[in-house]
């Protein structure tokens, strides 16, 4: 937590239930009307004029809950699915059609409306299936990229940022690590074990450790993760309780990074 007093009064103040919301949307239609209230919230402390912004949401396709199921799935999991009398059709249901609602803020004076794919932004993924959300700061998406060349690539990029950052940024971005297949495979974005995935219940499995990460996702989004360059893991919950604290520390970083390369 922040020792200034003022930034933890602003940090109270700033109700991010709404982008909370856009986080944990269902559908498609949920997370479009769900961003017109969290972008609004999110402008309290990005100042539109300094930062811009854009959001996504990444459906599944046809035959993805399919695959999810016999391929993306470990032999344990499937195993337990099929014990518990859980078909792909089931399986699709609970996991629910979208895959990830996602946001990122960048500076202005970094990328403008020609060049957005160009550098860095501070970037928060929302899982709706699981109810957990990855939040940091990510380069640009290049979708034919390897995800663990562009895992490779981000702990260089952090690396980079330590050599250039100086006194509180630098100490805050050392507790944020580069992402790893932890992250996009397992269970390093779980603070604590996920025992549901959408209203399917998992506390039996592998003795209560919870979902992984690959239950619920394909290949673009170990490249999205893979992206980041620093990363934190947490329930909605924990981001609604504590978002505002990390979203200043990222806004920080980001500030000062920006300063370095103009």
């Amino acid at each position: 937590m922040t020792d200034d007093p003022a930034l933890g009064r602003e940090q109270q103040e700033w109700d991010l239930s709404e982008v909370g919301s856009f986080l944990s949307a269902r559908s498609p239609v949920e997370a479009e009307a769900a961003w017109g209230h969290a972008l609004p919230a999110l402008s309290e402390h990005f100042a539109p004029d300094v930062w811009g912004s854009q959001y996504s949401f990444n459906p599944f396709g046809q035959g993805a809950h399919s695959n999810l199921y016999n391929v993306e799935c470990q032999r344990d999991f499937r195993d337990w699915l099929q014990a518990n009398g859980v078909t792909p059709e089931n399986y699709g249901q609970f996991v629910g059609p979208v895959q990830y609602v996602s946001f990122q803020l960048h500076l202005q004076s970094l990328m403008d409306r020609a060049r957005n794919n160009r550098g860095w932004r501070v970037r928060v993924i929302g899982f709706p299936s699981l109810g957990i959300v990855a939040c940091g700061l990510g380069s640009h998406y290049q979708g034919t990229q390897n995800h663990n060349q562009m895992g490779r690539a981000s702990q260089l990029i952090r690396a980079r940022a330590l050599e250039v950052l100086t006194g509180s940024s630098k100490s805050a971005l050392e507790e944020w690590p580069a992402a790893t297949a932890e992250h996009w495979e397992e269970r390093g974005l779980m603070e604590e074990p996920v025992l549901s995935i959408g209203d399917l219940d998992i506390s039996s499995y592998d003795e209560g450790r919870g979902a992984k990460l690959r239950m619920v996702r394909n290949t673009t989004v170990k490249k999205e993760l893979a992206t980041f360059f620093a990363i934190k893991g947490m329930t909605v919950d924990a981001f609604l309780e504590d978002g505002a604290e990390h979203l200043d520390v990222l806004r920080s970083i980001a500030t000062d990074l920006g300063r370095k390369e103009t």
